[in-house]
């Protein structure tokens, strides 16, 4: 009996332990699902059985985000993840002007004026020197209160008044600045701009962002500007280059300065010769970059005319004055008279020496310079109670206005009895505007008469013509 009682004893030892040393080996889990049963806060990890080890461990879980716990506002997270960030909500106000709220781009919780305060501003001025001269309208809009990290100025130029005497109107740059005492002042912009406004139909439309580091390294990060724009601009009037610089005040204007950048959004450009730059060498607003030798930059380059690219040389289409038009010839802009020029006669007679001389200027009105000639006739035959002179000779003949030399000629000519003679003078005078009407024209003639004993006599013909209008042809 007692011999039983220690088999079952030593049975039942065997038993346990073979129990014990299966239950060592099982470990904690031997699959995945045996370690679903642990609560986990973190929503983004998952619990996987290490079957090595056959221990449960976490496991993050790919591009899971919300939930971790963590309350991330670049991922957008205190606008759309209350779980990780119901501790830090957007909500709450800054001052009187601002409050946080969720950006409908980034989704980021940002600093940001108050919902209802702002207001859509416009602000045009009109920019006169004088009568003779181009003046500008200048078109403001903006934001009020504006914010400057990420709402720009909206500035369009135009011409108010073209005269027709005015070529190459160019914008040179613009300047956002408050006057701080007498001349010292406080840029918040610059921008070079060198574009030009070709006809009244012409405009520049510019975003100016500015950058107020006053306003930002203050308490409140706001502030009420007196703001001015400073147009700096020339233009070319009667062959002369003529440059301006003015200012327009446009008034108080309350900014702030957050600290949020404008982030880039919607930078994209639908001109083909724009880059569209934005990053942190902008402070993350758009800018516009031309591309070089490009039809659509606004610059008129080297193979560029007003034919070939009308959108940065100016279209070519056009009546300039009262005589001239412009159109396209063989791929130049050429300029050509609207009607036919006005064919004038001048006829009189004069006696030297007992020679009459029958004298006719011709010409035609509006000159061509480049292209028309003013004839002179002269046409000799001799007095019944003189003798003729065995020579006339035709030395030089002028065109003047005033002393300034237009045209001449000295053909040395000798002029025969009763036969007309006719000289030339081509018109090749440089005039500074397309029309231009020149006082004082005279036209002389210098004749040398030999009598019949060789004695020699200058002659000195001269007729006042008057006032001519002259004209630039194509060009």
């Amino acid at each position: 009996m007692k011999h039983l009682l220690r088999f079952f004893l030593f049975l039942s030892l065997i038993l346990v332990g073979g129990l014990l040393l299966t239950g060592c080996q099982q470990g904690e889990c031997r699959r995945d699902t045996d370690c679903n049963e642990q609560p986990q806060d973190n929503l983004c990890t998952k619990d996987v059985c290490n079957t090595a080890a056959k221990t449960c461990m976490h496991v993050a879980i790919p591009a899971c985000n919300c939930g971790d716990l963590v309350c991330d506002n670049n991922l957008g997270e205190r606008c759309n993840c209350s779980y990780d960030c119901a501790s830090q909500p957007c909500i709450g106000t800054f001052g009187q002007l601002m409050a946080y709220q969720c950006d409908a781009g980034t989704q980021k919780c940002v600093l940001g004026v108050k919902e209802g305060l702002l207001k859509k501003e416009s602000f045009t001025s009109i920019l006169s020197v004088s009568s003779s001269a181009p003046s500008l309208k200048v078109t403001l809009n903006y934001e009020t209160p504006l914010n400057i990290d990420t709402t720009p100025l909206m500035v369009t130029i135009q011409p108010d008044i073209f005269p027709q005497h005015i070529e190459q109107l160019t914008i040179r740059s613009i300047e956002v600045f408050e006057r701080i005492s007498g001349e010292q002042i406080r840029s918040y912009a610059q921008r070079s701009l060198d574009r030009v406004l070709w006809d009244s139909t012409s405009k520049i439309e510019e975003s100016i962002p500015l950058s107020m580091q006053d306003v930002a390294s203050s308490s409140n990060k706001s502030a009420t500007k007196r703001l001015n724009i400073r147009l700096v601009y020339d233009y070319m009037s009667k062959g002369e280059l003529r440059t301006q610089v003015q200012d327009v005040s446009i008034g108080k204007v309350v900014v702030v300065a957050p600290g949020e950048t404008a982030g880039c959004k919607r930078c994209v450009s639908t001109n083909p010769c724009e880059v569209a730059v934005c990053g942190e060498e902008t402070n993350y607003f758009c800018e516009y970059r031309k591309k070089p030798e490009c039809c659509g930059n606004y610059a008129c380059e080297a193979g560029e005319n007003q034919c070939s690219c009308p959108v940065d040389c100016g279209q070519c289409s056009r009546a300039t004055g009262d005589y001239l038009s412009y159109a396209c010839s063989a791929g130049s802009c050429i300029s050509f008279l609207k009607e036919k020029a006005i064919p004038k006669t001048l006829v009189e007679t004069k006696l030297y020496l007992g020679v009459s001389l029958l004298v006719k200027v011709s010409y035609e009105e509006p000159i061509q310079t480049g292209f028309s000639t003013v004839e002179l006739s002269l046409t000799p035959s001799a007095s019944a109670t003189a003798t003729y002179p065995t020579a006339i000779l035709v030395k030089r003949v002028e065109l003047l206005s005033g002393d300034q030399l237009i045209a001449e000629q000295t053909p040395a000519t000798q002029l025969a009895v009763d036969e007309a003679t006719i000289l030339s003078l081509p018109i090749a005078y440089p005039l500074s505007l397309p029309e231009q009407r020149i006082d004082n024209i005279r036209l002389k003639a210098y004749l040398q008469m030999t009598d019949s004993e060789g004695r020699v006599q200058d002659i000195e013909y001269s007729k006042n013509i008057g006032r001519i209008l002259f004209v630039k042809v194509g060009v």
